[in-house]
């Protein structure tokens, strides 16, 4: 395990996150780095949102709100991705909006 993922780890044991939280958060990371093949502190902004993409289209809403709030987690253990600002709530209502527009033209 990387020495991101470990500090991850002990981070989310420090502030009694839930065991299935612990894990769900450390694959997502994983699965971050294993798209690119590179450590999560080399990578930004851009590689960030190409991932968000990748995962709204390819799994449920829910897994990618915690992709988003594991990578938002993973800026505490001095991951680059801490500058980027991700707002689950923007990317619901962006994933909303065809259907709301739907359901009003009904």
């Amino acid at each position: 395990m990387s020495e991101i993922l470990s500090k991850m780890q002990e981070n989310l044991q420090l502030r009694n996150y839930s065991p299935c939280t612990n894990k769900a958060y450390l694959w997502h990371v994983k699965a971050f780095q294993n798209f690119y093949s590179k450590s999560v502190d080399e990578l930004g902004e851009a590689e960030i949102r190409k991932y968000l993409l990748y995962v709204r289209s390819n799994f449920s809403l829910s897994q990618m709100k915690q992709a988003v709030g594991a990578l938002r987690f993973s800026s505490c253990c001095n991951a680059p991705v801490r500058t980027l600002e991700l707002d689950p709530r923007l990317l619901i209502y962006q994933a909303l909006v065809p259907v709301i527009a739907v359901v009003a033209l009904s």
